[in-house]
C-alpha cells in the first residue's frame, strides 16, 4: 500500500470574509506608542521605565 493521500482542494473563502481578514489587518494606530502632542515648543520626553534624577544623588539607605 505505497499510495499516496490525494493533494487538498484548495479552499476559497468568501468575498466577505476577505473583505473581512483585510480590513482587520489594515494597520491602525500602534497602542504603544504615544500620540503626537501639540508643538507647543517644549521637548516632550517618554520613558518606558523605572525613572532616577541625574541631578540629586540618592541617600544610602
Amino acid at each position: 500500500m505505497s499510495e499516496t493521500p490525494p493533494e487538498p482542494l484548495p479552499v476559497q473563502p468568501p468575498p466577505e470574509l476577505l473583505a473581512e481578514l483585510a480590513e482587520a489587518a489594515a494597520p491602525g494606530p500602534d497602542p504603544d506608542e504615544a500620540p503626537p502632542a501639540a508643538d507647543d515648543g517644549l521637548l516632550t520626553v517618554v520613558v518606558d521605565g523605572p525613572v532616577q534624577s541625574a541631578l540629586v544623588p540618592e541617600e544610602p539607605a
